[in-house]
This record gives structure tokens, sequence and C-alpha cells, in this order.
């Protein structure tokens, strides 16, 4: 699974990233929502967690072969009942309506 993140810096001045973000969680779709990483994402290892601060889901970091973080591949290895039960809810409105 590939998912788009992006990093808030401390300033212009030295440019260092102090936390990352998804555009949205895959798990359970908030925009923006924080990370568990505080750093450069291109420095995680292959087996190197990533987590949502709003619903618990973690990721596995499985390949970093890509060109930028964006190209990672991740395995989803824990999803939040939260997260679960937030899907659940999207899909059923989808269905409805």
């Amino acid at each position: 699974m590939k998912f788009e993140t992006y990093s808030e810096i401390c300033c212009e001045f030295c440019g260092d990233i102090v936390h990352n973000h998804f555009r949205v969680c895959p798990a359970c779709g908030s925009k923006n929502a924080g990370t568990s990483e505080y750093g450069p994402l291109w420095e995680m290892k292959i087996g190197d967690e990533l987590s949502c601060e709003e619903c618990g889901a973690t990721w596995r970091l499985v390949s970093n072969d890509g060109m930028t973080s964006d190209d990672y591949e991740w395995t989803l290895i824990k999803e939040a009942a939260a997260a679960r039960r937030r899907k659940a809810e999207k899909e059923a409105e989808e269905r409805q309506g």
C-alpha cells in the first residue's frame, strides 16, 4: 500500500523536519492526520513502523525503492477499532446515497 505524506519543517533557515502528516489517513480517512514519525521519512528502514496519531492504525515499511517517501510500500499491521468503525460507517453512507 502507498499513501501520501507531507512534512512540517522547523523554519526556512534550518529546514529540519519536525513532524510528518498523512494527506489522508488510509485507515480512518482523517485529513492531515499526524503520524508517529518526527524525522525525515527517507531515513526510515525496512521494518520500521508508522502510525496515525488520530486512530492508532500502524503500518510497517516493506519497500523504500521509490524516488520519494510517497513511493514507499507499506503493509497495515494494526488497524485500530475506531478506524474500522469509521471506515464501515463511511462505506454504509456511500451505499445509501
